[in-house]
């Protein structure tokens, strides 16, 4: 059957969900440009400022400052992860604006996204003002940074609800029809009174991150952790398809207490199937930036044919038919039913008799599952508790499942 991947997203049509953010580090038009030949939703612009010299980074200013990459290695292979130290520079207004006109010029059909960070009410309505006049379809108000107006203490915005709900509206006057994204961290709490709050000051939708800080590994030769900058190290921000899990909770406790706004997410997903489940969780734009990087531009082709295909098997018309759905199902743990009983179940012809889930069972102390003479894994019902911890381990995809029993 046919499907469709375009939604309406707070008024504006994307082609697909898929946007890239802010590649590459330097803004580079042409590059932008490029991302948009290649079929990708829609792509957001680095953060404008009324700061003008923050405009003239080029790669030379850059280096030494550039975002400082490296992956995660686990048993000497390099799995999908990534750590990087970025500097945040955002550009000037004038560069947005020629950003803008230029892509809407060349892709009047395609969505452009402009990024803006303010810190006063001046800097709020004034970028937000030309942003919208130089043609942006959206625009996204970073409130990740911190407000720089005291010099005794530095508040990161998005933990100020007062402050949040000021530069909202400071922002909406500014953008005045155009709509527009807040981007927010997705673990503040009170998540009700944000959205409510910020509904009513003009937002549109939020863009939910997470970015943990980590180290992504260590040198055993020179004992130095990654990634070695002279000699030293720091915290990196962390990314890629590891911290999927932690996006897709952060989606459920948003979407459980969002009726009002639309919901971007930014970090998490790395194949058509981590998109599936994001969008399944109640987002509607999937915004890709680590991702890009690492896979290259034609990233989304493997991501649109994935998606298409799983609703042609689904039998379902539209993504914006997949947005929430599993939604319902989530609960808070003091709600969940107690009354069905489950047990571990194997697909026997696919299981390779590896042992590791009779290890598992034994360590534990349940003794549930037992070996014939042939290695062949039995499951005793009778004995097995259903935790599921077998399942988790079983190195073969799909092969052991929980499957409800009657006693």
């Amino acid at each position: 059957m046919e499907v469709n991947l375009g939604l309406n997203f707070c008024g504006v049509n994307f082609p697909n969900p898929f946007v890239v953010s802010k590649v590459p580090p330097v803004g580079d038009v042409e590059i932008i440009a490029a991302q948009l030949e290649a079929g990708w939703g829609g792509v957001i612009l680095r953060n404008a400022s009324l700061n003008t010299a923050a405009g003239k980074q080029t790669i030379t200013a850059l280096r030494g400052k550039a975002p400082l990459y490296r992956g995660v290695d686990y048993e000497e292979k390099r799995i999908i992860d990534l750590g990087w130290i970025e500097p945040q520079a955002p550009i000037s207004v004038e560069e947005a604006e020629s950003s803008i006109r230029t892509l809407k010029e060349r892709f009047p059909d395609s969505v452009v996204i402009a990024g803006m960070v303010g810190t006063s009410r001046e800097e709020w309505l004034k970028v937000s003002r030309r942003l919208s006049q130089a043609g942006a379809d959206m625009i996204e108000c970073d409130f990740s940074i911190s407000n720089g107006n005291s010099a005794d203490v530095k508040t990161v915005i998005a933990h100020d609800l007062k402050l949040m709900e000021k530069a909202s509206r400071y922002v909406r006057e500014g953008a005045r029809s155009t709509p527009v994204i807040l981007k927010v961290p997705g673990t503040l709490p009170e998540r009700e009174m944000i959205v409510e709050t910020l509904k009513e000051a003009g937002a549109n939708a939020l863009n939910l991150f997470y970015e943990p800080k980590g180290v992504p590994g260590i040198n055993l030769t020179n004992f130095i952790p990654f990634p070695n900058v002279g000699g030293k190290s720091t915290l990196s921000i962390m990314g890629g398809a590891a911290i999927k899990p932690y996006v897709l909770g952060i989606l459920a406790e948003w979407g459980i207490a969002n009726k009002r706004l639309g919901l971007s997410v930014l970090g998490g997903a790395y194949n058509w199937r981590d998109c599936v489940e994001l969008i399944l969780m109640g987002a509607s734009i999937l915004q890709f930036h680590g991702a890009v990087l690492q896979r290259g531009v034609r990233f989304v082709d493997e991501l649109k044919s994935g998606v298409s295909d799983y609703l042609s098997e689904k039998m379902i018309s539209s993504v914006e038919k997949l947005v929430g759905k599993s939604l319902p199902y989530f609960v808070t743990e003091e709600n969940l039913p107690r009354s069905s009983l489950v047990a571990a179940a194997i697909d026997e012809e696919i299981c390779t008799h590896c042992g590791i889930c009779y290890q598992i069972c034994e360590g534990l102390g349940y003794h549930a599952i037992n070996f014939s003479d042939q290695r062949k894994p039995m499951i005793d019902k009778k004995k097995c508790v259903g935790d599921g911890l077998c399942v988790a381990a079983c190195p073969v995809f799909n092969c052991m499942s929980l499957r409800r029993v009657s006693r």
